[in-house]
């Protein structure tokens, strides 16, 4: 199970009409004057996706996975461009209520410059600003940069899901996080 089904079944079902026009209409920003510009993927970043896939994990999602991210109308994608370089990415499944964090990026040579704080912190406040009330992610249980990156965002442990992550060789579990953002029933 990729985490993509994982998101796809949790969520209630919403009509393509409820979701934030907010989320389809952000512009790109640029970041506190520096040479960072934030801004929603599309089809024109396939190949600079696949790319930072590619040169970040064994096993990369696949160009069509990246491709459907961008294109269906609940998931999102944003990138993070440094000086016209595609440094890292976010993958988000949204609706009015709630999101999942699909995957986060940060290119090998920028990491452990605050990057992936960036990206989290940039899409939360996006997230936040469209009505969604709570985020959700899964991250390996190795992963411990990833896990105090969240927990400094003040996700919190849901659980723990067996054999999630697979390589063909060896599986291993995530940790489900959450995020609540804004109090349920607060518009």
């Amino acid at each position: 199970m990729t985490g993509l089904e994982l998101a796809v079944r949790d969520v209630t079902p919403v009509s393509a009409k409820l979701i934030p026009v907010f989320l389809n209409q952000y512009r790109p920003q640029r970041m506190s004057g520096e040479t960072l510009i934030f801004r929603k993927g599309s089809i024109n970043d396939v190949a600079g996706l696949v790319r930072l896939e590619k040169s970040n994990y064994l096993h990369p999602w696949p160009e069509a996975q990246i491709k459907t991210n961008l294109i269906l109308p609940l998931s999102y994608t944003f990138v993070l461009d440094a000086e016209g370089e595609m440094v890292g990415a976010i993958y988000l499944f949204a609706n009015n209520v709630e999101a999942f964090i699909l995957n986060l990026s940060v290119a090998k040579k920028f990491r452990r410059q605050g990057l992936g704080r960036r990206l989290l912190k940039e899409s939360i406040a996006i997230l936040k600003k469209a009505g969604v009330s709570s985020v959700k992610l899964c991250v390996r249980t190795t992963n411990q940069g990833a896990i105090e990156l969240y927990q400094g965002f003040g996700f919190y442990e849901i659980r723990r899901v067996k054999d999630y992550y697979t390589d063909g060789k060896k599986n291993e579990d995530a940790i489900e996080m959450s995020l609540r953002i804004k109090p349920f029933g607060y518009a």
